[in-house]
């Protein structure tokens, strides 16, 4: 048994640990083994190994949102079966995944990964709140509270993408004047060439006619001393 039991971990920390992130963009969402089973520490310990050797913290929040899904599906599982308290610990799970979902993102200007985390949450709160018609009244306080943590999880997303989104325009904005300036700024001083160069112009025509004028005017003195 302790031989199947260390196959097993093995084998499904290679597959979890090492296969490609993208594998939590997946939208098919299974329970899987539910925490009724046995087994089920096995999958936990997997679950951190995979993220503790996940270093991106944009794979770290795509995996995070694909085991909130996960713990979802594991609560929906246990309220078909009664066992409200366990759905109950899957929901509080839950809530810890989204917390350290926050905690990441705050330190990010990825618009990305926030939306991606908008739209996570929002299916998120979609699902619980189908689940809260169907659930007896004891579960719906646990369901109402990870229903609460996420809304909060998707304004603060949504928040955060609304500041970068703000932060581009300013930067565009700001470039925008730039260019304008060093357009208006090479406009000067080209207009300010061109008028120097009509100054010279005129000058020099000023200089040929007074040239002219001078020189007539000894021609009409030497005339008149003959």
């Amino acid at each position: 048994m302790r031989k199947i039991l260390t196959v097993f971990l093995v084998v499904s920390l290679f597959v979890m640990v090492f296969a490609p992130a993208v594998m939590a963009q997946d939208e098919s969402v299974e329970p899987g083994l539910t925490p009724d089973s046995s087994f089920y520490f096995l999958k936990v310990w997997v679950e951190e190994f995979q993220l503790m050797f996940t270093f991106r913290a944009e794979n770290k929040v795509e995996l995070l949102n694909k085991f909130a899904e996960k713990r979802i599906a594991e609560a929906q599982k246990m309220i078909e079966k009664g066992k409200i308290d366990l759905a109950e610990k899957c929901l509080s799970r839950y809530e810890k995944h989204l917390n350290k979902t926050q905690s990441i993102i705050e330190k990010l200007g990825n618009e990305e990964v926030y939306m991606k985390v908008a739209e996570a949450t929002s299916k998120h709160e979609r699902v619980l709140n189908e689940l809260l018609e169907k659930v007896p009244e004891r579960a719906r306080d646990s369901i109402e509270q990870a229903i609460e943590v996420s809304q909060t999880g998707h304004n603060r997303a949504g928040e955060a993408l609304q500041k970068v989104l703000q932060k581009k325009i300013q930067i565009q904005e700001q470039n925008e004047g730039e260019e304008t300036m060093i357009k208006t700024e090479q406009q000067t001083k080209t207009q300010t060439k061109e008028c120097i160069e009509d100054c010279e112009e005129e000058c020099e025509q000023i200089q040929e006619r007074t040239e002219e004028q001078i020189k007539e005017q000894l021609m009409k003195d030497k005339e008149t001393k003959q």
